[in-house]
């Protein structure tokens, strides 16, 4: 006889699954995992060769079984036929009610389940794709490295990883498992199947003229283009959750998957088709940055920055196909591919791409080296010897993740921050030396370097990207993007960078050219002058962008001052460092125009006399506002982002747009300085007075180093420079460099 819980397991386990939920099921089989959670632990038998490797067989049973599997060896040179899976270990993030934002698992919480008769505990991620696919009748063997790797011996660990490569390969298919599936999750599989091969138009944004109509009649017109945008709001943004599954960002998920032979992608119970991903990545951004709604929410500038992550979701499977047909990676190119995904272990950034290189990982190290032993490796083997000086430039501003790192070498975990200037598409420099072979040496963590000495930084302005991303969350919170110039120090407002330039007069006397056309070109690195478009039209440009851009921040500025209630309605926390910013926004006014009035009247003749600065921002404010001042203008644009939403149907939004996308791609991270000679220039964000402008032989750009105190000839790197005037002009500055050996530590 039954007696208990025993009588009802009998009698669920023979109720359909029709009549019964999976979490009532999952509630019983974890009543009987208890039985076997304490008892005898699954030991590995020691694998016969370094070929060798094991697979598991899951056995068939009910929701409310506990998962039991048979382990088994076999040897990849007899080519078994096996499937494997790739996922990662812990769960993905989870959205809290309490919190409103995303969260991680805090409690990492292990399953029991039977191998060989014996307990193993596996994470949950790896519990719920073997719970579904015993629901799927999986009769292949399956790779799973959780199970099949001995994970508490090192040495095996070394040697399976070794062959990673080849048991994927192997495997006549990869399971790609992307999570349970939720209600939330169903509904965006929905929508991205059923999105049309061609883009849908943009749901309209009411014109200039539309918005000058009253507040009424703009408020139903508001309410009917929104109430439409609703459900496409949700949509799209459960389809966020789906693209940002922790798969897509993990290191070893990438060679799993560009290497496999075949692959699916399951969600839960349902198979992902590549084509809806695909449309989804590359559709998901623009949405939200046209959106009315999420324009009014300000949600449109918030998921701007994650464009470059979510658009490459749709080039992955373009990209699997290259490497099916042979493609591997440059060292540069693995570099930049690599830097944005995570790993738990800092060196499989290296390890996990091995078969993904030409030149494969670095031989001189293996797993059992540190993660800095590896990135040296992977510098000193493989990056430099391909790319020569050049990998100056992809090393970045920021401060080495990896402790001791040599300023001179890339950091994996580290994005490049800021972008190379060549890959930008600036001038480059056309070095005054004659490329001669030993031009640099490499001694164990220091590089020896020909060089030239150019000028030395005298005096450094903040950065102008602040004034485009002084109101996103990610440059003002996160401790990995925090601007050092967002307002929070006294000698960081905005604006006083004009000082520095007021200091240079009208005239830019390294060029003769006016200074606030030096500033503009500065500004995008000189990209200008390798146009076809006159000066007069790229002025233009930049009068047109720098001229919104003010209006902008005056709109946001006297939104927070008038209403800061309405920040509670926002999708982000409150924005404490916007504060000191509202509170000397009087100063930064009178900085602007200070400015403005000494080099407004110094354009070119040519120039139409309605071009000037300060006219056009009149201009602007005026079609935007109705008047010169927004607390005249009683009208309805409250926010930088409605603002935005404004533009985009007046002429000059194009040209807002042109000069403001040149000027991201180039500015990210960098910010102004004068030197000793006059030269105005940019360079990353950790340039301080004091730092030398130098020439490399072989470099086609300068660098800015600074000098270790107490070491003569040791500097450590700073970063890449654009100084307008010397890189066309290096003719004139040959006389006063001086080529020195100098060593960077």
């Amino acid at each position: 006889m039954f007696k208990g819980t025993d009588l009802l397991k009998a009698k669920l386990g023979e109720v359909s699954a029709k009549t019964i939920s999976l979490g009532g099921k999952g509630y019983l089989r974890g009543r009987n995992e208890q039985k076997i959670k304490f008892q005898e632990e699954f030991a590995y038998p020691r694998l016969s060769s370094p070929r060798c490797i094991r697979l598991l067989k899951i056995h068939a049973g009910k929701d409310i079984d506990v998962i039991c599997c048979d382990v088994f060896e076999v040897d990849l040179d007899k080519k078994p036929s096996f499937e494997a899976l790739s996922y990662t270990w812990d769960l993905d993030l989870q959205w809290s009610m309490m919190k409103l934002e995303a969260v991680e698992d805090t409690k990492k919480e292990e399953r029991p389940i039977l191998c060989n008769g014996k307990t193993h505990h596996v994470t949950m991620n790896l519990y719920h794709a073997l719970t579904e696919l015993r629901r799927q009748k999986m009769e292949t063997p399956l790779w799973a490295d959780q199970i099949c790797i001995n994970q508490h011996d090192s040495d095996e660990k070394v040697a399976q990883l070794a062959i990673m490569v080849d048991i994927f390969r192997s495997a006549t298919r990869v399971t790609i498992w992307l999570g349970k599936l939720n209600m939330l999750r169903n509904n965006a599989l929905d929508y991205m199947e059923a999105l049309p091969d061609e883009p849908l138009p943009p749901i309209r944004i009411p014109s200039n003229s539309e918005a000058t109509m009253s507040k009424l009649t703009f408020s139903i017109e508001a309410v009917t283009s929104w109430s439409s945008s609703v459900g496409e709001s949700f949509h799209w943004l459960s389809v966020l959750f789906v693209l940002a599954r922790q798969w897509f960002q993990r290191a070893w998920t990438l060679q799993e998957f560009l290497l496999a032979t075949d692959f699916r992608i399951l969600m839960g119970a349902r198979e992902i088709s590549p084509q809806a991903i695909n449309k989804a990545a590359s559709r998901v951004i623009d949405f939200f940055a046209t959106d009315p709604l999420s324009t009014h929410m300000g949600v449109n500038v918030s998921f701007l920055t994650l464009r470059r992550f979510i658009q490459g979701r749709a080039t992955l499977f373009d990209e699997r196909e290259k490497f099916q047909q042979g493609k591997r990676y440059s060292a540069e190119e693995y570099l930049g591919v690599i830097r944005v995904r995570r790993a738990t272990e800092m060196k499989d950034k290296v390890i996990a791409g091995s078969a993904l290189l030409k030149q494969y990982a670095p031989s001189s190290t293996d797993y059992r080296s540190t993660t800095l032993e590896i990135y040296i490796s992977y510098a000193v083997e493989c990056l430099w010897p391909e790319t020569g000086i050049f990998s100056l430039s992809l090393v970045g501003g920021g401060e080495p993740h990896t402790e001791g790192l040599p300023s001179w070498m890339p950091d994996l975990d580290s994005l490049l921050r800021p972008e190379s200037l060549r890959n930008c598409g600036c001038p480059v420099f056309k070095t005054p030396f004659l490329s001669e072979r030993g031009d640099f040496t490499i001694d164990n963590k220091t590089l020896h370097l020909r060089i030239a000495k150019c000028d030395i930084i005298k005096e450094v302005g903040e950065s102008i990207w602040s004034w485009t991303r002084y109101d996103e969350e990610a440059y003002n919170s996160h401790k990995r993007f925090k601007m050092r110039t967002s307002g929070s120090e006294t000698n960081e407002r905005f604006g006083l960078m004009f000082s520095l330039l007021n200091k240079l007069g009208t005239t830019y006397a390294p060029t003769g050219e006016h200074t606030i056309d030096v500033f503009w070109q500065t500004l995008i690195g000189g990209i200008n002058s390798k146009s076809k478009d006159n000066i007069s039209l790229w002025r233009t440009r930049f009068q047109q962008w720098f001229a919104f851009t003010l209006v902008s921040i005056r709109s946001n500025f006297y939104t927070e001052k008038k209403d800061a209630t309405k920040r509670l309605m926002r999708i982000s926390s409150p924005k404490k460092w916007m504060v000191p910013l509202i509170a000397d926004q009087d100063r930064l006014e009178e900085r602007v125009f200070s400015f403005l009035d000494l080099h407004d009247t110094h354009m070119d003749s040519a120039t139409p006399s309605d071009s000037s600065l300060q006219k056009t921002i009149s201009h602007i404010t005026k079609r935007l506002w109705g008047t010169e001042r927004i607390e005249d203008s009683g009208f309805w644009k409250e926010s930088a982002a409605e603002l935005l939403s404004a533009v985009r149907s007046e002429e000059f939004y194009s040209s807002i747009s042109f000069f403001g996308q040149h000027f991201e791609s180039i500015y990210d991270g960098r910010r102004i300085f004068v030197s000793e000679k006059g030269y105005l220039g940019t360079g990353v964000e950790g340039v301080r007075v004091g730092d030398l402008i130098v020439f490399v032989v072989g470099g086609d750009v300068p660098y800015v180093l600074r000098p270790v105190e107490d070491r003569e000839n040791t500097y450590t790197l700073v970063g890449e420079a654009y100084v307008h005037g010397i890189m066309s002009g290096e003719k004139e500055v040959m006389g006063e460099l001086k080529v020195e050996s100098v060593r960077i530590m």
